[in-house]
C-alpha cells in the first residue's frame, strides 16, 4: 500500500508546483518558470524584470535571487529542470534544487524578499 498524501500548506505548495509544470510542460512554447511565493512582499517589478534579463543571458540555467546568503526563489528554471520541479513533494521546496545547483547564476537581490506566515508579521505601510 502507498503512504497518505501529506496534507497542509506542504502538500499544497507541492502539488501546486505539479500543476504549473503539468501546464508549462503541455505548452512547446514555454522554455521556463518563474517560481515565486505570494508572500514575498518586498518583491517588485524591478526585481522580477532584473532576474528576467539574466535569465535571458542563460536561458538553459537555474537562476536564483540570492539574499541573506542563501539562494532562493524568485528563481527562474528553464524546461530542462520541470521534471525536476515536478518531483518535489511535501515541503521540499524549490530552494532544494537551487542549493544543489552545481553551477549557479545568482541574481544579488537589493533586499530580502519578505515573507508572512502569520497576520502579525505583514509589515504596516
Amino acid at each position: 500500500a502507498s503512504a497518505p498524501a501529506p496534507a497542509g500548506p506542504a502538500a499544497s505548495w507541492s502539488a501546486s508546483m505539479r500543476a504549473a509544470v503539468a501546464y508549462a510542460e503541455s505548452d512547446p512554447a514555454v522554455d521556463r518558470l518563474l517560481v515565486m511565493l505570494v508572500d514575498q512582499y518586498a518583491v517588485d517589478v524591478e526585481w522580477l524584470r532584473s532576474l528576467l534579463a539574466m535569465a535571458d543571458a542563460h536561458p538553459q540555467r537555474m537562476v536564483a535571487s540570492r539574499y541573506d546568503g542563501v539562494r532562493g526563489v524568485p528563481a527562474v528554471f528553464p524546461r530542462s529542470a520541470f521534471a525536476e520541479l515536478a518531483a518535489l513533494r511535501g515541503d521540499q521546496g524549490a530552494r532544494a534544487l537551487l542549493r544543489d545547483e552545481s553551477d549557479p547564476i545568482d541574481w544579488i537581490a537589493p533586499h530580502p524578499p519578505g515573507d508572512v506566515d502569520t497576520p502579525e508579521q505583514i509589515p504596516l505601510r
